[in-house]
């Protein structure tokens, strides 16, 4: 679920976010038992908030796994000259949302541009994992486990190459 009035750049509803919907949405994820997940979508273009960065340090403090998932994924083909610039902006920009963020877990990059053959699979491996989530018979523990496990796949096959 989109979180209604979670801050973004512009500060447009920050008042509002800290006073009503921060409270109500700390509450659901410590109370929730069958939540299993959060997947956080973020601007891969877009800087971390102070407020984005608290509230997300607050759902890991609760035990509640995170998913960081870097939309926007095709505008940085539109910004770059070329497929090699084009990879290592897209490499700058996840390490700085994931240093700014303070962020060890699983990330994924998504597009909504079904032309791009990476935004087709970054949706594939989402989703892969959104019904693995689903599927696994425990709670938030095994959860975590799942997604550790696939992060540290990940890892190994960015080491490798």
């Amino acid at each position: 679920a989109d979180l209604p009035g979670l801050p973004s750049r512009d500060h447009q509803v920050e008042r509002l976010w800290r006073s009503t919907w921060e409270p109500l949405v700390a509450s659901y994820v410590r109370e929730c038992e069958p939540l299993r997940a959060m997947l956080y979508a973020h601007d891969i273009r877009w800087k971390v908030t102070p407020l984005v960065r608290s509230f997300l340090q607050d759902v890991q403090a609760s035990g509640l796994p995170v998913v960081l998932v870097l939309t926007k994924d095709d505008r940085i083909a539109d910004e770059a000259d070329d497929r090699p610039s084009e990879a290592r902006r897209r490499l700058k920009l996840t390490q700085a949302v994931r240093r700014s963020l303070d962020f060890r877990g699983l990330h994924f990059h998504y597009s909504t541009e079904s032309s791009l053959p990476s935004s087709r699979r970054g949706r594939r491996q989402l989703l892969s994992l959104i019904e693995d989530l689903i599927g696994e018979p425990g709670g938030r523990e095994e959860c975590r486990r799942l997604l550790e496990a696939r992060a540290a796949k990940k890892q190994g096959r960015a080491e490798q190459d």
